[in-house]
């Protein structure tokens, strides 16, 4: 008898054994794959709404003509905005709907610049942002001339150097400060920080188009920092 029940005591020892073994198994967590890095977050100007803005004491400085954009068709560019463009026959056309500025270059001139002007001499030293949307499908390809190809954010501050009579210098100037340039771009926020230099006269504010394409824009906005950081 005691040799009949070997085998089935050897047999169950190993279900037993087999089955502990199939219960380890299915308990144990399988390998997951690397988490992916996270995408930093987008950088996006401190955009503040008209009630909050219109509760900062701006101390004097300037606001943005016309900043919805609507279009003065009898001189064809948004009111209280200037259109400058390279000399030449126009090649760059200028329309505006629904808050939404298009500027379109069908031809081949250099540049084209929509902004505005202010005066400068009682902002010397404060640190202002100049922010807008902009929406782009501009090309660069074929684009030979020496300047940058794209669009963006363009300020210029002119005034007196020291030591010197001429009070319309460059003291300060940047265009396109903000990349990617072209290309294939969605609504995005762009912004620009600076501080208003030491002789300061005039402040220049607007956007450069310079390469094949279009270029949309909407709600610019000039807001001193302390404005935005009291919002």
């Amino acid at each position: 008898m005691m040799h009949s029940r070997t085998p089935l005591v050897a047999v169950t020892l190993l279900s037993a054994a087999l089955l502990s073994a199939c219960q380890t198994a299915s308990v144990q967590p399988e390998s997951q794959p690397a988490a992916a890095p996270k995408a930093a977050p987008a950088t996006t100007a401190p955009v503040a709404s008209s009630a909050a803005l219109s509760s900062c004491d701006y101390r004097g400085a300037p606001m943005l003509k016309n900043p919805e954009l609507k279009f003065d068709y009898q001189r064809g560019r948004p009111a209280g905005w200037l259109i400058n463009q390279h000399g030449g026959d126009k090649t760059y056309e200028v329309d505006s709907r629904d808050g939404v500025l298009r500027i379109n270059n069908y031809g081949k001139q250099y540049w084209m610049r929509l902004s505005q002007r202010f005066p400068a001499h009682d902002l010397v030293g404060r640190e202002f942002v100049f922010s807008a949307d902009i929406k782009m499908d501009l090309n660069p390809e074929g684009w030979v001339r020496t300047l940058v190809p794209g669009g963006g954010l363009t300020v210029v501050v002119r005034g007196q150097k020291p030591g010197t009579h001429n009070t319309k210098s460059v003291l300060y100037t940047t265009s396109m400060p903000n990349e990617p340039r072209h290309g294939q771009l969605d609504w995005h926020r762009r912004e620009h920080r600076f501080t208003i230099p030491e002789g300061a006269r005039f402040l220049e504010l607007g956007f450069l188009h310079q390469a094949h394409g279009e270029m949309w824009i909407q709600d610019p906005q000039f807001i001193p920092t302390e404005c935005i950081k009291s919002i």
